[in-house]
């Protein structure tokens, strides 16, 4: 809704310019897809002619303009006022045991035949999913902003809320990385700045695979088609770390017990809540937990 309101042009919009592009997204902190906004020069103010015009007095933000990876924060910020920090206690997955030779020794061994065999066919795949995993549930997900947004927000969640754990846990533990121990190994990418226990991608892609799959999340049943591609792809990018040189199995598997503890305090967060049910929507899936969709059946495939 606008209003005739009379504004002087002279200086009115002095500094309204200044940081307006602050923060615009592309790339993995937004959509993964979007190309970067092209520059338009433009020297001084657009002239209005006479001495008034319209404006907008009741402009309000609204919340799926927000970038996704933004918006995710708040939904962190309440994640962070449970009690989060006792995940880490769980012993059920603990780093490798240095202390057992044989037990090392095997899991370097089983690093070295991931390199040897799988690693030619995997390396620009690593690369990309290394700094923008994003993207791949994007790909998965065919997110488009405009019809689903928090689909997109949940992912975002799944990442912050999964790098906020993985990395108090990592300074618990402090282990060391693969090629720490054996430099042969030579990763396929950098060495990640920061200890090896849990996988931070195995956390945050299994947390992710929470998120869209189980009842408290978006609801993807096991007959859903979204399911079994979900589960599939959390596996693959956590694999991936170890075919990279930069994991061993016992922090893949770290990172997928933290998930689970993670999303069972994430799943009451008011917040998070919120955007499960308008995610749900996205999806026709506003029935609840009754979400097999009408038009669909099992259909064997053979994928060679």
């Amino acid at each position: 809704m606008s209003e005739k309101r009379a504004i002087s042009n002279g200086g009115s919009n002095g500094g309204s310019n200044g940081g307006s592009n602050g923060g615009s997204f592309s790339g993995p902190s937004g959509n993964p897809f979007a190309p970067t906004a092209p520059s338009v020069p433009f020297d001084g103010v657009l002239e209005i002619p006479g001495p008034e015009y319209y404006v907008y007095t009741r402009a309000k933000y609204r919340d799926n303009a927000w970038a996704p990876h933004l918006r995710a924060q708040l939904a962190l910020a309440e994640f962070a006022q449970t009690d989060w920090q006792s995940i880490g206690e769980d012993k059920q997955c603990l780093p490798l045991d240095l202390d057992d030779a044989a037990k090392v020794q095997s899991s370097l061994h089983h690093l070295l035949d991931k390199r040897n065999n799988e690693r030619a066919s995997r390396t620009f795949e690593i690369s990309v999913q290394d700094q923008n995993p994003q993207a791949y549930w994007w790909h998965l997900l065919s997110i488009d902003l405009r019809l689903k947004y928090n689909t997109a927000v949940l992912i975002e969640i799944g990442m912050a809320v999964g790098t906020l754990v993985g990395m108090h846990i990592k300074d618990k533990f402090k282990a060391p990385r693969p090629s720490h121990l054996l430099p042969a190994l030579i990763p396929a990418i950098p060495v990640p700045p920061h200890p090896a226990f849990p996988s931070g991608h195995s956390l945050q892609s299994h947390l992710i695979r929470h998120i869209l799959n189980d009842s408290a999340g978006v609801g993807f049943g096991a007959k859903h088609p979204m399911h079994a591609p979900i589960k599939a792809l959390t596996d693959r990018i956590a694999d991936n770390r170890e075919i990279a040189g930069v994991h061993f199995q016992e922090d893949t598997l770290g990172g997928k017990r933290f998930a689970v503890l993670a999303f069972d305090k994430l799943k009451d967060c008011t917040g998070f809540k919120k955007v499960v049910d308008d995610a749900r929507l996205e999806w026709d899936l506003s029935d609840g937990l009754s979400i097999q969709p009408k038009l669909t059946r099992p259909v064997k495939l053979r994928l060679e």
